[in-house]
């Protein structure tokens, strides 16, 4: 919720997991905020929501997403560029 008195732009920025095995299916949930752009600057998986910031409005985005992956396989994060 914005308690400016004027409108105060919101940019938000989250990723989602990128895959890189084939057998790894990460999926977009139905409820969730679309993005205003994804793949932010070439970042793949990288989201960005832009929200006008309106006066005592309270903005939401639900950012939901599963990912699924065969028994037996483990998941290990990466950090990437």
């Amino acid at each position: 919720t914005s308690f400016h008195a004027s409108a105060f732009p919101i940019e938000i920025v989250d990723r989602i997991p990128v895959p890189r095995n084939a057998d790894i299916r990460v999926e977009v949930l139905e409820g969730a905020t679309p993005p205003t752009i994804k793949d932010l600057d070439g970042l793949q998986g990288v989201y960005l929501w832009r929200l006008p910031g309106t006066p005592r409005k309270m903005e939401t985005i639900r950012h939901y997403y599963s990912v699924r992956y065969p028994g037996g396989q483990e998941l290990v994060p990466s950090e990437t560029n």
